[in-house]
């Protein structure tokens, strides 16, 4: 068998970037492109009874032009004997760039199970940040509207089934070990995860001040 790392990759609000990193257990050779097209269309076409992919909640009318949440590529590499990425440009904009979109640290995470426990048997997705428009503000904590979070579910589940029929199964990969498990089952928490991209573009315009 051979591992492959794939990249979904894109642009938030124009200025910085993201990566969603997923793996991959296929036939000695390159992945077919059904596999790309399986990535694909996990961000972009809502799967049957989904409602909204993974995108999709991130819309919102783009009144200045600029996209807040933009998917621009996917490559997909070789882990053990790395070569030239194979590399895939799409364009699909998500919206978002209205007054409303959540902080770029702020993503709905898909844990991936395997039927190991820990760690090293265990990945995680943070998606790009939605709009506030799908933030549920009522009584108690703030929540992603639960709608949407079930129509990620079924993507998500579409995803591991589309790789599964092509022979090529959706895995966590542990470097350390150096060894990769079948991803199984998974879930999406009720409230907001948080993960600290690297920002490297975003502009930032410090208040300061001086101590007495």
């Amino acid at each position: 068998m051979a591992i492959w790392r794939i990249t979904v990759n894109g642009e938030l609000y124009g200025v910085e970037k993201w990566a969603n990193v997923y793996h991959v257990d296929g036939s000695p050779g390159a992945p077919p492109t059904g596999v790309l097209d399986a990535f694909e269309n996990a961000y972009n076409v809502a799967a049957a009874g989904g409602g909204m992919s993974f995108l999709n909640p991130c819309a919102g009318t783009v009144a200045t032009g600029l996209v807040g949440v933009h998917m621009s590529s996917i490559t997909a590499q070789a882990v053990v004997t790395p070569a030239p990425p194979i590399l895939r440009s799409v364009d699909h904009k998500g919206g978002q760039n209205t007054a409303g979109g959540l902080p770029v640290d702020v993503a709905l995470c898909i844990t991936w199970k395997t039927p190991l426990a820990g760690r090293s048997y265990r990945g995680r997705t943070y998606l790009p940040p939605w709009h506030s428009n799908q933030l549920l503000d009522t009584a108690g904590m703030p929540e992603p509207v639960p709608a949407s979070r079930a129509a990620v579910v079924v993507n998500a589940k579409k995803l591991v089934t589309d790789l599964d029929g092509l022979a090529w199964p959706l895995v966590v990969y542990s470097r350390s070990l150096g060894s990769a498990q079948l991803v199984t089952a998974g879930h999406i928490d009720s409230n907001w995860d948080t993960q600290r991209r690297r920002s490297n573009k975003q502009p930032t315009v410090r208040s300061q001040f001086t101590t007495p």
